[in-house]
């Protein structure tokens, strides 16, 4: 049960990104299947493929609300099984709000995002379910990004306020092709043993009728003394240096 809860936290990482994807006024969507599900650098589907979908609403003055899922793999001492955390559904749920607007060239965003796992318990009597605030800061084709959870880490007794800091580039190259470079650093509050920094950079190709194409090599730095134990299971390493693909679809 506690590599299972170890691994929920690099799962986090994916629903604070996406809240900030959708740009269009209006209800928009999108659906995504990857070779791998890789939040902040390291494998929450044990290196196997896994599909996201979320909507989302934009008004014309800034704010904004959404859903997103994506789902999950689970794994026991035996190996891998079923995408399941415990006994709940095996899907990660996030609902989040929020506020954007320009000042300037500067571009604001700042929100708030529940991130549930329905129906899933940490061994105790605590829920993983977390809660998080978010402000990013952008200009031109750079972002800064600080993320505060607020509650105790999926559950995780001391680890309230835990952190994640991410710096994202952001560059069109032509019509078609979009580079992209992230660097972030997840610090968890008492857990600096598995605190580390993770690097992604790629570029996303443009198709017809809202389809996409995104490729990224993840790589991870600067990791605590347990990082490698807590992120390996059954064998296999979730830190792996990586090239991942994804087939995406906007409506």
């Amino acid at each position: 049960m506690k590599k299972i809860l170890l691994s929920l936290l690099l799962i986090i990482g994916m629903t604070i990104t996406h809240s900030q994807t959708f740009g269009s006024e209006g209800i928009t969507g999108t659906v995504s299947i990857g070779t791998d599900y890789r939040p902040r650098g390291v494998s929450a589907s044990q290196s196997l493929p896994a599909i996201q979908y979320g909507l989302n609403y934009a008004s014309k003055n800034g704010l904004y609300v959404g859903m997103y899922n994506t789902s999950l793999t689970s794994i026991t001492a035996e190996g891998l099984q079923e995408r399941d955390y415990g006994d709940g559904s095996g899907i990660q749920s996030n609902i989040y709000s929020g506020y954007k607007t320009n000042v300037g060239p500067v571009k604001l965003n700042t929100g708030l995002v529940s991130i549930l796992f329905v129906g899933n318990r940490n061994g105790t009597s605590n829920n993983y379910d977390t809660y998080a605030v978010y402000t990013d800061v952008g200009l031109g084709p750079v972002s800064f990004k600080f993320t505060d959870f607020i509650n105790n880490f999926v559950g995780i007794n001391n680890t309230s306020h835990s952190h994640y800091y991410e710096l994202n580039f952001t560059q069109p190259l032509s019509d078609k092709v979009i580079a992209v470079t992230h660097i972030g650093r997840t610090s968890i509050t008492n857990l600096t043993e598995i605190s580390y920094t993770d690097i992604n950079f790629g570029g996303i190709y443009l198709m017809n009728d809202g389809w996409s194409i995104t490729g990224k090599y993840h790589t991870n730095k600067n990791y605590g003394s347990l990082f490698t134990t807590a992120y390996t299971y059954g064998g296999v390493k979730l830190y792996n240096n990586t090239f991942i693909l994804s087939l995406n679809k906007s409506f």
